[in-house]
């Protein structure tokens, strides 16, 4: 079962008067739940709706928090999920009331500085790429391709270039 994805009535919302950047006890809290994810128990459902409702009040911590994780935890499963969690969480379409809008993402509702910290996140892991897994790093490559997209669409420029 895919992680619970929020409707158009759940849809996630900017981060308004919360904490932007994820805090150690918010990243320490995502990790327990990305453990209870990959479990095949009853936890699991549980964790589904815990991340979900995270996602929706939280947006851009959850996002951050996620490539913390990605970044730093010790055990490359985790960094993995944390990493596709990422990329499915931030480039997940939004419902929108105007059929004639452009489409947008739930990266559209974060900060520069989230932004900014994901993308930070993104650039270590990669320059830690001797030390993970193939598997890890083309997760990794698959997130940047995602950000470096999402920039050009939206006018702001290569973000990734200075790596080439």
């Amino acid at each position: 079962m895919s992680p619970a994805r929020p409707t158009s009535s759940t849809k996630p919302v900017a981060d308004s008067g919360n904490p932007k950047v994820a805090t150690p006890d918010f990243v320490s809290s995502l990790a327990s739940t990305l453990v209870a994810l990959s479990s095949a128990g009853p936890e699991r459902a549980s964790a589904e709706a815990y991340l979900d409702t995270l996602l929706h009040e939280h947006t851009g911590s959850v996002l951050s928090g996620l490539a913390q994780l990605g970044l730093s935890h010790p055990d490359h499963v985790q960094r993995v999920l944390a990493f596709v969690l990422l990329r499915r969480f931030a480039f997940r379409p939004l419902s929108s009331a105007d059929p004639k809008s452009a489409p947008r993402e739930v990266w559209d509702l974060v900060d520069d500085k989230t932004r900014t910290e994901v993308q930070d996140a993104l650039i270590q892991s990669l320059m830690q790429g001797a030390a993970r897994k193939e598997k890890e790093r083309g997760v990794i490559c698959d997130v940047i391709a995602e950000v470096e997209n999402a920039g050009v669409k939206r006018g702001g420029g290569a973000f990734f270039v200075h790596l080439c």
